[in-house]
């Protein structure tokens, strides 16, 4: 229950909440949990290595005890019952719903899409869970499960974080080329690798310069690649890191969009 979700924590929560909604009646038992939490896993097909999120009984088991220790669950039915069964507390819907809906637990894009198509499907049955739990369905309460439900301000939050990271991307790519451009320049004019290095970090800082200044990170690299690394080397960060990450980036922006309602 980290403040980030990686695949088997929303897979987990989002398998609690189905076995909450299908047991609702009589309380769903840790096996229930594992049952969905396997479909759903096979719903994601080649884009989970199923060890990556293997779960066993055990876990379940500690898991489902960890939501009553916090109040976010109940144990149902008699102690002599053989099979444990629980049921989430409104409390435990609300904790749960918020950790799916809040922007910045879901920043992979995996764990962010079987999250953004639980809430557009399943929304509107959370919510008539959480008006099931009796009194206290405030109007306020109420605003604030539509808005944690509302999978279209998840997904336009997360297209407006992406233009922002692709525009910061193509910023980091263009200086970065610059910069092996002034450097080839500075050398073919016989420039000394000192005066290369103090003309780049003026007008070209870098992002850690605070950290360290270029000067100081130049003095630490072997002589014969210094030159390297401010040409050559800024040019094949550009080819194979950051082209690569800006494809993957424009093309999660563009499926975000085609999920816009029609």
């Amino acid at each position: 229950m980290g403040q980030v979700l990686d695949l088997r924590e929303s897979l987990m929560i989002t398998a609690v909440l189905g076995s909450h909604s299908n047991f609702y009646d009589r309380g769903f038992r840790q096996k229930d949990v594992r049952f969905l939490f396997e479909l759903f896993t096979n719903w994601m097909d080649a884009r989970v290595k199923p060890e990556a999120v293997r779960l066993h009984n055990t876990q379940v088991q500690r898991y489902l005890e960890e939501l009553v220790t916090r109040g976010w669950a109940r144990r149902e039915g008699s102690a002599r019952t053989r099979e444990k069964r629980y049921a989430l507390t409104r409390l435990g819907l609300i904790e749960f719903m918020q950790s799916l809906a809040d922007p910045e637990t879901t920043r992979d894009f995996v764990p962010f899409q079987f999250v953004y198509y639980f809430l557009r499907t399943y929304g509107t049955r959370l919510s008539e869970l959480v008006r099931a739990k009796g009194s206290g369905f405030s109007k306020p309460l109420q605003l604030e499960i539509g808005l944690l439900l509302d999978h279209e301000r998840l997904r336009s939050e997360r297209v407006r974080r992406l233009d922002f990271e692709i525009e910061r991307l193509k910023s980091r790519m263009q200086e970065t080329e610059d910069t092996a451009k002034l450097a080839a320049k500075l050398a073919r004019e016989q420039s000394d690798l000192g005066e290369i290095v103090r003309r780049v970090a003026k007008e070209f800082p870098y992002e850690l310069q605070a950290q360290k200044s270029m000067t100081d990170l130049m003095q630490e690299i072997p002589p014969e690649l210094r030159l390297w690394e401010l040409t050559e080397g800024n040019t094949q960060r550009v080819r194979i890191f950051w082209k690569s990450l800006l494809h993957d980036l424009e093309s999660e922006r563009r499926l975000l969009k085609d999920l816009r309602p029609s």
